[in-house]
């Protein structure tokens, strides 16, 4: 038996599909990115809670734990703003 021929290692379809694949890894790295950025930020805001005062008034008190829902209030809020007034305006 002679060597194959180098240029018919892989088919086509085996060609376009790596290259699909290889497109899908910027998308993969900024989503673990993303996700260690987030969940550092969670943890952030429960050792911030868990040393800070957590009485408001007399009666209300905000669990350490709960303080990471003001983050995702904030984007809920904000995504809109920054998507119909500034995007727009630049």
């Amino acid at each position: 038996m002679g060597s194959p021929d180098p240029w018919k290692l892989c088919t086509v379809t085996q060609v376009e599909e790596l290259k699909a694949i290889i497109r899908l890894l910027p998308v993969w790295a900024t989503g673990i990115v993303f996700s260690a950025v987030y969940r550092q930020m969670g943890s952030l805001f429960f050792v911030q809670g868990e040393s800070m005062d957590p009485h408001m008034g007399r009666h209300f008190e905000i669990p350490s734990a709960s303080l990471s829902i003001f983050d995702t209030i904030s984007v809920i809020f904000w995504v809109p703003i920054y998507v119909r007034i500034i995007i727009p305006a630049a």
